[in-house]
């Protein structure tokens, strides 16, 4: 479930709650793409992966994957009031210390730099996402 943070909201057992203050950032799973990419989260983490979430906004994506028990996850975005919102809702959500935000852009060479990574999430436009595409560990 994602919530803003200032929502009194009550989750049921078992409910993972990502609570979020998008600031300027793009990010509240109001958008379609949004949703898509948190329930493949849902399906693809099972715990120990090694996340990129490229393109990170309020860091939304980045928070689910460390609540759904991913590792390690580098969270990067190279608009700086975006990573400040993505900073604090990390803090907010107890996962700063296997989320780390990164403020740069989102070259596949220096994604891969940063990897091997188990998977790489993002919410961005799909030429992106290809060229991202040799950043991943793969099979």
């Amino acid at each position: 479930m994602v919530v803003p943070t200032w929502d009194a909201f009550e989750p049921a057992p078992g409910e993972i709650v990502v609570r979020v203050d998008p600031g300027m950032a793009f990010g509240m799973a109001e958008h379609a793409t949004t949703r898509g990419c948190l329930r493949l989260l849902d399906l693809a983490v099972r715990g120990g992966e090694r996340v990129a979430d490229v393109g990170t906004g309020s860091g939304i994506l980045a928070i689910t994957a460390a609540k759904l028990g991913a590792a390690a996850v580098t969270a990067l975005e190279m608009d700086p009031f975006a990573s400040e919102a993505a900073e604090r809702n990390v803090r907010y959500n107890g996962v700063a210390e296997r989320v780390g935000i990164a403020v740069r852009g989102v070259a596949a060479e220096g994604v891969a730099a940063m990897g091997p990574f188990d998977g790489i999430v993002a919410n961005i436009e799909s030429r992106t996402l290809v060229a991202l595409m040799p950043a991943s560990a793969g099979p």
